[in-house]
């Protein structure tokens, strides 16, 4: 004698849980599906799931302090919809744990770790822009040369305090080392009797000692970015505000 146990065991099938892939499912079983958190198998599967997932993904994009406008703000963060394999993990687990067949997987989306509400970027975004709103300028004998404000922007940045960026200060001391040196150079000068007259390069002449210039610079513009004022007072509108930096560079006798 044959019994068809097709459309019991399909009834079981519909009422089991399909996360519990591990379980034994018995007839009239009221046993629940049981997932730890943590469980090193779920853990790695969700790595090796998201990884390849995330490959053709959005990353998200931390909020940041961007020059705009001759002035500093802070630029908002972005989402993203890569998945954070540890947030799946745990969405899965409590799927399981709430006999739920489906995850929403947009609640495991990586977020971004700065957002614009942070303090310290707009404390950042306060004192470099009042560093770049200075008139740097640097004195060559008797002629000072104003350092354009977009220059001293692409020099500037933020870590605990504003921070400038030695080496392109040193290759703008470089520039104006290659318009202002004499040493070297043909000359041109004139007089009273015979005009304009040409004098070629020798062994005499000035030169900008550009490393130590540039630390000068450097240290000098940091020194303006502490003693700012934090708040202007008066009538004058802070965006009038001027600082002057004076910085005379060093020359050498050849």
């Amino acid at each position: 004698m044959k019994q068809n146990f097709t459309q019991t065991l399909t009834t079981l099938l519909k009422k089991q849980n399909p996360w519990a892939l591990s379980a034994t499912v018995l007839a009239q079983s009221q046993d629940k599906a049981v997932l730890t958190t943590g469980n090193k198998t779920l853990v790695a599967y969700t790595k090796q799931l998201t990884d390849k997932l995330n490959q053709t993904r959005k990353a998200p994009v931390d909020a940041k302090v961007v020059a705009e406008s001759g002035k500093y703000v802070v630029q908002k963060e972005q989402a993203g919809n890569q998945i954070d394999a540890a947030k799946l993990a745990s969405a899965v687990t409590k799927a399981v744990s709430s006999d739920k067949a489906t995850v929403t997987v947009s609640t495991a989306y990586t977020q971004p770790k700065v957002t614009s509400t942070s303090a310290t970027l707009k404390k950042a975004a306060k004192e470099l822009s009042q560093i770049a709103s200075i008139k740097a300028q640097v004195k060559i004998t008797n002629k000072l040369v104003t350092i354009p404000t977009s220059k001293l922007q692409s020099w500037l940045s933020y870590d605990n305090g504003v921070q400038v960026d030695l080496a392109k200060v040193e290759a703008y001391t470089a520039e104006l080392a290659n318009t202002y040196n004499t040493y070297g150079k043909t000359r041109t000068f004139k007089s009273t009797k015979r005009g304009t007259v040409i004098v070629p390069a020798g062994t005499y002449g000035w030169t900008i000692l550009q490393t130590a210039t540039a630390k000068n610079l450097v240290a000098e513009i940091k020194k303006k970015a502490k003693t700012l004022p934090k708040k202007c007072h008066g009538k004058a509108p802070a965006t009038t505000a001027m600082a002057q930096i004076s910085v005379a560079p060093m020359w050498k006798w050849m």
